[in-house]
């Protein structure tokens, strides 16, 4: 939360350490940051207290991380700091109402903005379905080469056939259908050398739109005469 370099205080060591003007070449020759905040170290904390407690309280979406119940997408309420006063009061404690607002998956990332994606306007959803067996052969092998998948479905398939996903081994449960949604992109859903396995694969993926108007600079229309 320090990428502002809060921490962090401006020096130079031709300026300490002379009383004689300097060139502004030799001063940045010598420029450079430090962590020694001796004379400022109380304004920097309480600076970065109220930092913290602006992020707190601003009421966007957060993430909660719990050992025993999993990841969840939250808002906070009732925020209150608690200095520590064994420590000078430099440290705080702090303590708020947690309300779940969502479960946390992929598409509600996107939603909730967690994950951005770059020029969402050049991409595009797409889904594409692999048979596993097709024209008497099984498939076996790397299912969504270069398209990292966000969404995986598996249908018809055998209890207990084992797939492998992002080096991971995922079991098919007993109705023979599984679906599963992920935070990231997964690069390998692989049918395992050998199989033989019946039903099919669907995963959606992101892809770039067949057109995008804004980078078309020039039209030229050409008359085809009819024969």
């Amino acid at each position: 939360m320090d990428e502002n370099n809060l921490f962090m205080v401006e020096n130079s060591e031709k300026s300490h350490r002379h009383s004689t003007p300097v060139s502004s070449a030799e001063f940045n020759k010598n420029y450079y940051k430090s962590t020694d905040l001796t004379s400022e170290n109380y304004t920097k904390e309480r600076i970065f207290k109220n930092e913290v407690l602006d992020w707190l309280n601003n009421g966007q979406p957060k993430i909660l991380k719990s050992p025993s119940e999993g990841n969840f997408i939250i808002k906070l309420l009732n925020v209150s700091l608690t200095p520590e006063d064994r420590v000078s009061r430099m440290i705080h404690n702090f303590s708020a109402t947690a309300y779940e607002i969502a479960e946390l998956n992929y598409k509600n990332s996107l939603y909730y903005n967690f994950i951005v994606l770059p020029d969402k306007e050049k991409y595009i959803m797409k889904w594409e379905t692999i048979p596993l067996y097709s024209a008497g052969e099984f498939f076996n092998g790397k299912i969504n080469e270069g398209k990292p998948a966000l969404t995986i479905e598996f249908n018809n398939m055998q209890p207990k056939d084992i797939v492998i996903i992002d080096g991971e081994e995922i079991q098919i449960g007993a109705t023979g259908d599984l679906e599963l949604n992920y935070n990231t992109p997964i690069n390998e859903i692989i049918i395992p050398e050998g199989s033989q396995y019946f039903g099919f694969v669907t995963f959606s993926y992101y892809d770039t739109t067949i057109n995008n108007f804004k980078e078309i600079k020039d039209v030229c229309l050409e008359e085809v005469p009819l024969i």
